[in-house]
């Protein structure tokens, strides 16, 4: 499987934005130019593995939150993810969000089955 670099772009923006940092602030801890991280910002490059590890130091993240989506079994992110999701939710909300998610994974399910069936 192939490092999707916009995912991770999209993943260090985030967590850049979480922690109030501009990408000016964020290269300078880093020592990299502001240019540099918008470009691995809009996976327009390939950061090296120290420069992914520098920024996961710095924005105090880490590296599989960093690469999520990325990396195949990433159960504990997943759980962290939807709990912020539903952080602002209210219990109807979540009721809601639940049902959803329920429809939406029988019919992956039903798909999944029809594919196999053909």
């Amino acid at each position: 499987m192939a490092i999707d670099y916009k995912l991770l772009g999209q993943r260090v923006k985030k967590f850049r934005k979480k922690k109030k940092l501009t990408q000016a602030e964020l290269a300078e801890q880093i020592e990299m130019t502001p240019s540099n991280i918008s470009h691995i910002e809009r996976g327009k490059t390939k950061p090296s593995l120290q420069t992914i590890v520098d920024i996961a130091n710095c924005l105090c993240v880490p590296l599989d939150k960093l690469m999520y989506g990325n990396i195949q079994d990433s159960k504990a992110v997943f759980a962290e993810e939807l709990e912020e999701i539903l952080a602002d939710c209210d219990l109807q909300e979540r009721r809601i969000v639940l049902g959803c998610a329920e429809a939406v994974k029988r019919g992956l399910k039903e798909v999944r089955q029809g594919n196999n069936e053909e």
